[in-house]
């Protein structure tokens, strides 16, 4: 049976009608932003190129692009049939009824006025409000409700600015939430180094967060080990010296 994705589907983000039971594998561009597709018989391939990218330190493309399979809402303007990708089946699309969609196919509707943009419940003004309450108050870190906050927040005000009532406050909300965060982990980080610790645990933060410190946190580490350890090997040859000098004093 051929399905045909023209609802989701145009020359920009190359995705062609597909045969199936063959499954669509879908690959982000990440230099020129471009998503395009290709046919794969093993879905679950971008889910081991996704904890291949974890592994390494991320830049913020690579965020973005983890953050884009994030599931969201839209309101369709116009009908589409089921469509069905790796990350699942969606559809079928009924104007004005809110559907379930990954992120960057939301974008891809919304960027060709297919549909409206819908704010997570999490991304409310009143939800925002006492989330950076909660993380005033907390002496740690609090749980985000959702791992890619940051990323899904810049992409979906970015991309349909004109959806949201509140962007701005959003926005600002938003920000000062990962400020608060990020001084905490700073301090964490300033703290962790003081105390001459060598290992940590910190609840809570997400990828992104971890990331802003995983470039130089290590090297930072290392460097603080060498410092000990030649600092105890002075402390061993003054000792040494020290009873050499002894010995020879008495003898």
């Amino acid at each position: 049976m051929v399905i045909v994705l023209y609802w989701i589907s145009n020359a920009s983000c190359l995705l062609r009608s597909v045969r199936w039971p063959c499954s669509a594998f879908l690959q982000h561009d990440l230099i020129s932003g471009s998503r395009i597709s290709k046919l794969r018989s093993n879905p679950l391939r971008h889910h081991r190129t996704k904890l291949m990218i974890m592994a390494t330190v991320l830049d913020p493309c690579d965020l973005a692009f983890l953050a884009e399979h994030t599931q969201v809402k839209v309101l369709p303007k116009v009908p589409g049939p089921v469509v069905q990708l790796a990350e699942g089946v969606f559809g079928p699309f009924r104007p004005g009824i809110p559907a379930e969609v990954p992120l960057w196919v939301a974008v891809n509707l919304r960027q060709r006025n297919k549909c409206k943009l819908l704010p997570p419940d999490w991304m409310s003004v009143e939800q925002l409000r006492t989330i950076k309450e909660e993380e005033i108050a907390a002496t740690g870190f609090t749980k985000m409700p959702s791992e890619n906050y940051f990323e899904v927040t810049h992409i979906l005000l970015t991309n349909g600015l004109s959806d949201f009532d509140d962007a701005d406050e959003m926005r600002g909300l938003v920000k000062s939430i990962w400020d608060l965060r990020l001084s905490k982990l700073r301090a964490s980080v300033l703290q962790f180094v003081a105390d001459g610790g060598f290992h940590a645990k910190l609840d809570n933060l997400t990828q992104t967060e971890i990331n802003s410190i995983r470039p130089v946190f290590p090297q930072a580490l290392t460097q603080l080990m060498r410092i000990k350890e030649g600092a105890a090997n002075d402390s061993e040859y003054m000792t040494q010296q020290a009873q050499e000098s002894s010995s020879s004093s008495i003898s």
